[in-house]
């Protein structure tokens, strides 16, 4: 999308939030069980299916510790079954190439960009346009925010040197995501949301999140990412391994020492040559089917202690680290695995749509 044509939709959505604060909306029942897939089957678990609908969902951590990749691996996802994807670019942190080694189409992104004030009221403007139905270029399917920390709001912009203006966006990003939280429920859009962590100095020893627990509270899900792992060879970088656990949910039960069912690994194989970046998916199925009791230990009980090396009785690698090459090395053995894993994936979702009363206790039992 080229700058005249962008600043031409940044109008139009202004106009259409305009129009749209005139009328009533009409309340749609919008399930927050409802999920859209990550791109991830990984995160999927961690979240019980994917991100939630009409949700706000923070991904919370140092740089380069894997937040923007995620949300370029959702963006794909969702282009691939057919969505549109609005992205506010607030750190210039996504390039062309960078989206690229992911498969990403950069036009098939709408980038947009602007002052804290303007970027919520063009997701406003989305959030109405989704709800009254509006037709394309207005409607979409998931929101990306990178980053919160980084949105520089009016005051600051025109602030003289010395202006103490702390903490303005922590308040107007938390009483955005009050003030907008039933109208994104209403809408059903996944909302991402990057943010930076900060180390605690002297007697705060404790990580702080930019803008503090304003934006920790009223948010839905926050994901907390740790350091990544890279994986070397020599000089060159064949690989990183993103590291996260769901540190706080209004849905799914969390866990905020980070060592539940709600952590998960996330890997990335570069190769240098062809200029790509993939997830690999040996990997991360191997993580997954251990979480949904798929691999065992030799007895065929389930375990995360590190023993569950056995898929219906046969051993697959002496060593749990070797999970991911025996999967790669075996095409019908990875389609097994996957298939019960999915089947094991499915059944837990069927479950929650039937906690949820979306769905008959007949229909589970099928």
């Amino acid at each position: 999308m080229d700058e005249q044509t962008r600043r031409k939709l940044k109008e139009q959505l202004f106009k259409e939030i305009q129009s749209q604060k005139l009328g009533i909306v009409a309340r749609r029942e919008i399930d927050y069980a409802r999920t859209v897939p990550s791109g991830s089957l990984a995160i999927d678990l961690a979240l019980d299916g994917g991100w939630q609908c009409g949700a706000w969902h923070v991904l919370w951590g140092h740089p380069g510790c894997g937040k923007t990749t995620v949300c370029i691996l959702s963006a794909r996802e969702r282009i691939r079954h057919g969505g549109r994807v609005a992205w506010f670019d607030t750190e210039n942190a996504v390039v062309r190439e960078r989206l690229e080694q992911y498969d990403v189409n950069p036009d098939d992104i709408d980038f947009f960009g602007g002052s804290g004030e303007e970027i919520q009221d063009m997701i406003e403007a989305i959030l109405h346009a989704k709800i009254s139905g509006s037709p394309a270029p207005f409607c979409y399917d998931l929101i990306v925010v990178d980053s919160v920390g980084n949105t520089a709001f009016q005051a600051e912009l025109e602030a003289e040197a010395g202006d103490n203006h702390v903490a303005i966006g922590a308040r107007k990003w938390s009483v955005f995501f009050r003030t907008k939280a039933e109208l994104l429920r209403q809408a059903g859009i996944p909302v991402l949301l990057t943010n930076h962590l900060h180390e605690g100095l002297g007697k705060y020893e404790q990580d702080r999140m930019s803008g503090g627990v304003k934006l920790m509270y009223n948010s839905h899900n926050v994901f907390k990412f740790r350091s990544p792992e890279y994986h070397r060879s020599g000089s060159s970088v064949l690989g990183v391994t993103f590291n996260a656990f769901l540190w706080r949910s209004r849905f799914v039960p969390a866990d905020p020492k980070g060592i539940g069912a709600n952590t998960f690994k996330l890997r990335v194989d570069f190769d240098p040559a062809l200029g790509i970046a993939e997830v690999n998916t040996a990997a991360e199925l191997g993580r997954v089917a251990i979480a949904l009791g798929v691999l065992t230990k030799a007895n065929g009980e389930p375990t995360l202690d590190g023993k569950s090396k056995y898929y219906k009785g046969e051993l697959l690698s002496e060593k749990i680290e070797g999970i991911p090459d025996a999967l790669a090395e075996n095409p019908e053995l990875f389609q097994s695995i996957h298939a019960d894993v999915r089947q094991k994936f499915d059944q837990k979702l069927l479950s929650k749509q039937k906690n949820h009363g979306m769905i008959s206790e007949a229909i589970v039992e099928e």
